[in-house]
């Protein structure tokens, strides 16, 4: 589900719009070159920089002195990622997010000591960064309700006690975790980007007062909105996704008037991350490169895999035609034709914004994003009559294997599993999602009788790890369940239907693990050594495994000098 955002800029405390808004001699220096930061925090003097580095499938935090190229690392390597670090006020600790290891949607908060030393849990089930008021002696963070859909707004002591809501904002998507909130310098108002699940589903910015806990909109975009921080000036500054770029950038907002302006147009792909000093002059960020690529493998030796594309165009989705010919979805979205005897790719159609790809009898099948709202679209084998047959919250569309059906996930609440003619008509509901959140994706058995999904639940506690559930198309009880570890990618039927498959990422490399239907302990089925797994997909006769491979490379940039005027020119230094 997806990374986006971020850059970075200034302007005067005063009660200006961000047209008068500039940014002078921006410097953007490159902290790290591993290609494996995750999170990223700045203290408040400016001095220091703390980041989590991912390290296989564990995750340590480091500190770094600005201007140095040496670490000191505070946290050793362990199982669960960071989801958000903050410096507290007067630099002395460090409060992070981290999920738990058996379900990456449950989430602690922890602080520690920025030199290193003791680690103490806080607060249980925290769903974003947090946020200090200007007295240091409070802070604000988010907590999900996934079942209803509802984001709480809570509000807490500096040392995590006496926890409760401030506000509470409806119809908000709460898969993972959120960008995080920000408060003012005058202490009056909290501002947080979140995902509503409206129809047409938007994402909106918006400003809540922390006196008695009233939400109003800010702003609203179809696209991606980053954490946004407060700049001098009753003004934020935010990432926000380009869709025409396909490029994280940074925009900024007045208070309370909503006045926007792109004030980034660099090459970067900046993430949602954004960190800023108290005196509003140094920002920190980090900004991500996607490498990817197509393998095959035979159904006879799956532990032998071969590249197939051999260029720089990032893959993702891939799915092969019943003709035999393969198509695959690159970053920006747009469908291809990939032509292996020559490594050439044409355009199928011209849709942007896709992302699943299913072989539908003499069709093919895809997710389109467009005006706040995921299309199931049809399309003729050969790219065209592209034809919508249904919009909403829509996830992880495949088709039956007679090509006559289509099942699909919704992410409204409740969530459900949906079926639709391959021809059009009124979808009708197979089976309501257990636990709290599906987990990953449908997929439909080479008989067609059996439907496969993962579910996790993560309301105020962890769980010990997803459940893979085995049901009827048509609906009822589960089957056959099964525990998986909270991290995988799948399921994916075997070409025999006596398993299930799915990739586990370990020791810095993702591989396909199968399950027997009929119980005990996963195999391991291929034997990569590096890179991960984006998708894989079975050919339509089943003798052909194919996968996207490759790396998200992210660093953490330092963007300096930030000052009100001039115009916004930045300069990378490498």
């Amino acid at each position: 589900m997806l990374t986006v955002a971020l850059g970075s800029l200034i302007s005067k405390w005063r009660n200006r719009s961000p047209s008068s808004i500039g940014l002078a001699e921006l410097q953007i220096a490159k902290l790290t070159e591993s290609g494996r930061a995750e999170d990223v925090a700045i203290s408040p003097d400016g001095r220091y920089v703390v980041y989590a580095l991912r390290s296989g499938g564990e995750y340590s935090l480091h500190l770094r002195q600005v201007g140095t190229v040496s670490d000191m690392e505070i946290l050793p390597r362990d199982l669960g990622a960071f989801h958000g670090l903050t410096f507290s006020p007067d630099g002395s600790y460090i409060f992070f997010v981290r999920e738990d290891r058996n379900d990456p949607f449950f989430k602690y908060l922890y602080s520690v000591p920025a030199l290193g030393g003791a680690v103490r849990r806080l607060i249980t089930d925290v769903d974003s960064p947090i946020s200090f008021s200007p007295d240091g002696t409070e802070f604000v963070y988010e907590h999900c309700l996934p079942p209803q859909n509802d984001i709480e707004v809570m509000i807490a002591k500096s040392d995590g006690s006496d926890a409760h809501r401030l506000a509470l904002i409806h119809n908000g998507n709460s898969f993972m975790y959120e960008p995080g909130p920000n408060w003012s310098p005058d202490g009056r108002t909290i501002a947080l980007p979140v995902m509503l699940l409206d129809k047409p589903q938007r994402w909106v910015l918006d400003v809540v007062s922390a006196a008695d806990g009233t939400v109003r909109e800010l702003y609203s975009s179809s696209d991606v909105i980053g954490r946004p921080v407060w700049i001098r000036g009753n003004a934020l500054l935010f990432p926000h996704f380009d869709p025409i770029s396909r490029r994280g950038q940074l925009w900024t907002i007045s208070f309370p008037e909503g006045s926007m302006k792109r004030l980034t147009t660099d090459a970067a792909d900046y993430r949602t991350e954004l960190e800023i000093t108290r005196d509003k002059s140094t920002a920190v960020a980090i900004t991500q490169a996607i490498r990817s690529s197509v393998w095959s493998t035979s159904s006879e030796n799956l532990s032998h895999g071969r590249p197939a594309t051999f260029d720089d165009f990032p893959v993702l989705f891939i799915a092969e035609t019943s003709e035999q010919e393969l198509l695959v979805v690159g970053e920006d979205g747009s469908i291809w034709k990939m032509e292996l005897d020559n490594h050439r790719r044409v355009p199928f159609g011209d849709l942007r914004n896709a992302s699943w790809l299913s072989q539908c009898g003499s069709y093919v099948v895809t997710l389109v994003a467009g005006n706040g709202t995921q299309n199931l679209t049809r399309i003729n084998a050969d790219g065209t009559n592209p034809t919508t047959l249904v919009s909403g919250n829509l996830w992880a569309p495949v088709c039956s294997p007679d090509g006559k059906s289509i099942f699909y996930a919704n992410f409204d609440a409740p969530q459900k599993i949906w079926n639709i003619s391959v021809n059009g008509g009124a979808p009708s509901v197979v089976s309501r999602i257990l636990g709290d959140s599906i987990a990953g994706w449908l997929n439909v058995s080479p008989d067609g009788k059996l439907l496969a999904y993962p579910y996790t639940r993560y309301s105020n506690t962890p769980a010990p790890g997803w459940t893979l559930v085995v049901m009827s198309v048509k609906g009822g009880d589960p089957l056959r369940t099964f525990n998986i570890p909270g991290d995988f990618l799948g399921p994916y039927w075997a070409p025999d239907g006596q398993s299930l498959e799915y990739v586990l990422t370990r020791d810095g490399a993702s591989n396909i693990w199968e399950q027997p239907l009929t119980g005990g302990k996963p195999a391991k089925l291929t034997r990569f050594t590096s890179d991960r797994i984006f998708y894989f997909s079975w050919s339509p006769d089943r003798r052909r495994l194919w996968l996207t491979r490759g790396e998200v490379s992210t660093n953490v940039v330092l963007l300096s000098n930030l000052h009100p005027g001039g115009q916004p020119v930045g300069k990378l230094v490498n």
